[in-house]
């Protein structure tokens, strides 16, 4: 039972803090690098039409930053299982 417990909450505090950074992120990204801003916002505005999402190319900024970010998490989370093994 544990186990499944400890992955669980992972994974619920991996989009927590992953939520947060990547909003922080994009605040301080957008005025050092417009560059990478205007091309995850393309991203972000093609997911939404494909979609059909009633969501601002902002807040899908957000979730696509923070998708990486928890992507990279779990990346780290499954090699410290290993380790640990």
């Amino acid at each position: 039972m544990f186990p499944v417990l400890r992955h669980a909450s992972s994974h619920g505090f991996s989009v927590l803090v992953c939520t947060i950074i990547s909003a922080l992120l994009i605040e301080l990204l957008k005025p050092k690098l417009p560059h990478l801003m205007a091309g995850l916002a393309k991203i972000s505005t093609k997911i939404i039409s494909m979609i059909n999402l009633p969501m601002s190319t902002e807040n899908m900024n957000i979730v696509l930053l923070a998708s990486i970010l928890a992507l990279i998490w779990g990346i780290f989370f499954k090699l410290s299982l290993n380790r640990n093994n």
